[in-house]
């Protein structure tokens, strides 16, 4: 885009392609958490140690400007083990953030497994995100109810 003289900024703006800070803010207050995904989207891998602390920690500063929230949660772009290493998920615990998201590879007690989005994803992916844990909790009581009203 900077070939075709394009500012992304504007152009992402008009096509409402991100949220407002008012509108994160509002979904905040509701009870959404919000989390760290980078300042630029790279692939960690390919940046400096000295880089990747900047694109954490600029982002990190920005969330707790805009959002003033505690515990910030980190998804790593692209999230899978080789676009990082160990040495990012210390950068990103030194930026103090709560959990590290990533597709694939181990977990432990800071780092989770994610949902990978991709370009592709439609409605009835969200849905099934969404709705799944909702239908296996009603089910759950279902049956535990069941159960109760058996004995």
């Amino acid at each position: 885009l900077n070939d075709l003289s394009v500012d992304e900024e504007s152009l992402a703006s008009q096509a409402r392609l991100y949220l407002t800070w008012e509108e994160v803010r509002t979904m905040r207050n509701d009870g959404v958490t919000f989390g760290n995904h980078s300042r630029s989207h790279p692939v960690f891998s390919r940046l400096s140690a000295a880089d990747q602390e900047q694109e954490i920690a600029e982002a990190r500063a920005c969330l707790d400007r805009e959002l003033n929230q505690k515990s910030v949660p980190f998804s790593y772009p692209f999230g899978e083990e080789m676009h990082s290493s160990k040495a990012t998920a210390e950068l990103i615990k030194k930026c103090v953030h709560s959990a590290i998201f990533k597709v694939g590879g181990e977990t432990d007690e800071f780092g989770f497994a994610r949902i990978p989005v991709f370009a592709s994803s439609d409605y009835a992916f969200f849905a099934n995100i969404e709705l799944y844990p909702l239908l296996k909790r009603g089910i759950k009581r279902l049956v535990t109810h069941a159960n109760h009203v058996r004995s």
